[in-house]
């Protein structure tokens, strides 16, 4: 059956960019990542001493944190402030203007950000942590993935900027309390939020897959 019984034609301004198109490289890639922190990961690590790269965690958190603040206030102002955007009933924007370039570039980059955090299960892996590893975190990753391959592939990015953009938020306040804990006792005081961060993470799992792990995160 041809796929464009289920899917609109492809967006011509995102033709060509790497891992849109065709789904299968997605697919073998989201494949591969399973495979990876499911099967060989725990399998390498058995009966190995955890990996200690706190360090690299702490970078990784920090990195996290920029990135999701960056990505917030871009997709804001593109969406929201230059191209006026509805909040919750915008319709498809193929037009060529600038800010709507800006934007399916940004998403772009965006779908490469998520896929680069697929770095937070190895790094859960390579720690033992394989509690973390659960079914619905993956699952998680590999349906961001997804869904931002469909956003970028067939230009649905103004339809969805909001729910990215209230995402990205959550994102960036889990991440900035992944890194201040793992900063140690000295970041304890800074943490009196922590209450409100699992409020809103008990909220999201109600309404689709958890990311699998506490609030420890990525400590």
């Amino acid at each position: 059956m041809s796929s464009r019984r289920w899917f609109p034609d492809p967006d011509r301004r995102s033709e060509g960019w790497f891992l849109t198109g065709s789904a299968t490289p997605l697919m073998a890639l989201l494949a591969f990542y399973v495979y990876v922190v499911k099967v060989l990961g725990p399998r390498v690590m058995k009966g190995r001493t955890p990996f200690h790269i706190q360090p690299l965690v702490l970078a990784y958190n920090l990195f996290m944190v920029l990135n999701c603040a960056f990505f917030l206030a871009e997709f804001v102002r593109l969406a929201f402030v230059e191209n006026g955007y509805s909040l919750l009933l915008q319709e498809v924007d193929t037009s060529m203007r600038p800010a709507t370039l800006r934007l399916v570039s940004l998403s772009w980059w965006y779908y490469m950000f998520r896929i680069f955090e697929f770095t937070e299960t190895v790094f859960f892996v390579l720690r033992k942590k394989f509690g973390q590893v659960s079914g619905l975190h993956v699952f998680h990753h590999c349906v961001i993935a997804w869904n931002m391959w469909i956003c970028v592939t067939y230009g649905a990015q103004a339809q969805t900027i909001f729910v990215t953009c209230m995402n990205t938020l959550v994102h960036l306040v889990m991440y900035s309390y992944y890194f201040l804990a793992a900063l140690g006792p000295c970041a304890q005081p800074f943490l009196w939020w922590k209450r409100y961060l699992t409020q809103v993470r008990l909220f999201r799992r109600r309404r689709r897959p958890s990311r699998g792990c506490d609030t420890q995160g990525m400590r």
